[in-house]
């Protein structure tokens, strides 16, 4: 008879749900969990990725981060408080962190891109580009990222707002309340929840913008 393995009851802070009650194996680690969390919590939260290196679990009576590959049941008792916390990626030369946090949400697929820094580009990596890793919003895996320019667009900070430029001549609108606008040679100030549609690619991408 096969021996029932142990689990924790503990509370997890999701983001801005706070309290979720888990019963997670003693034996699971902190990336598997996460791999859950965000399975479980993707549909609910909107900003919510689907990588787990994304993403930390903390202690919340400490703010210790759990090592990511050694067992919950090595790491906190029963009971314990956890917080899923976003990782601070490292920035990219020539780059600066947002004053807010903001996100694209494919709106096809729901797969989420946090903008770690500005200026964002968005498009696809190619060997003879030397700034691949200002490449916040890589496309090429879709069925038409093909059509995607491979410096399609990026997003920075102008006068305490967020602009879009587009940097290829691929046609771009925005939309905002059903009104649907090109994008043109100048910065286009954007908004929370402005969809940004990449034509040729038939590709959406709609803006989230959120205190820090």
């Amino acid at each position: 008879m096969a021996t029932k393995q142990p689990r924790l009851e503990i509370h997890i802070d999701v983001l801005e749900k706070s309290g979720q009650q888990a019963h997670p194996l003693a034996s699971l680690t902190p990336t598997a969990l996460i791999q859950a969390i965000l399975d479980e919590f993707r549909g609910e939260i909107n900003y919510l990725g689907d990588v787990p290196d994304a993403y930390e679990l903390h202690r919340a009576d400490s703010g210790t981060v759990l090592v990511p590959g050694a067992p919950l049941g090595q790491q906190i008792e029963n009971g314990a408080g956890l917080r899923l916390v976003e990782r601070e990626m490292t920035l990219p030369p020539s780059t600066q962190r947002p004053a807010q946090r903001i996100y694209l949400r494919e709106q096809n697929r729901g797969k989420v891109y946090k903008l770690n820094w500005l200026p964002a580009l968005i498009g696809r990596p190619h060997k003879s580009m030397d700034d691949n890793d200002l490449l916040a919003v890589n496309l090429e895996s879709y069925v038409r990222g093909g059509h995607v320019s491979r410096r399609h667009a990026q997003i920075r900070a102008e006068d305490g707002r967020f602009v879009l430029e587009v940097l290829a001549d691929n046609p771009v609108h925005v939309v905002r309340d059903f009104a649907s606008v090109p994008v043109g040679d100048q910065p286009y100030p954007l908004q929370h929840a402005d969809i940004i549609t990449l034509e040729r690619s038939g590709i959406d991408l709609q803006l989230i913008i959120l205190e820090a």
